[in-house]
């Protein structure tokens, strides 16, 4: 395991979130940040602590939030997304507990309008105490 601080996170730019199919079908929760390294980082992080992904959706505002909780640590992380499930449908995958797998990943550019993002297909399950508030 590898200890949490405060500087560790603070050099981790997690700026977005993207939910993706693979070819076998999973749902995957990719944790995207502005660059590979960034990506590598967090990915190190989340891979070699335990954490609860906490997926909150603000009752006013429908817009959803993603929260890491580290166990062993007295630090969390989290992404306000400021999207709906209307505006990006695979979000309700996430409510639902329909999305199984995390990894992290960034943008590399887009092709006719769509983002393209790489991602680590090292990807993990999420741990089972999840929830959804």
């Amino acid at each position: 395991m590898v200890k949490i601080t405060k500087s560790d996170l603070e050099k981790i730019n997690w700026s977005d979130i993207s939910i993706q199919k693979n070819t076998d079908g999973d749902n995957i929760l990719i944790l995207v940040t502005p660059n590979e390294n960034d990506a590598n980082r967090l990915y190190n992080l989340i891979t070699a602590n335990s954490f609860n992904l906490l997926v909150l959706i603000d009752k006013t505002k429908n817009t959803y939030s993603i929260n890491l909780e580290f166990l062993e640590s007295d630090y969390a992380a989290g992404y306000n997304t400021e999207r709906t499930a209307d505006d990006y449908p695979p979000l309700k995958w996430l409510s639902n507990a329909q999305v199984n797998y995390i990894t992290t990943g960034y943008w590399a550019g887009s092709k006719d309008g769509v983002k393209i993002c790489n991602y680590n297909s090292n990807i993990f399950p999420i741990p089972s105490s999840t929830s959804t508030n």
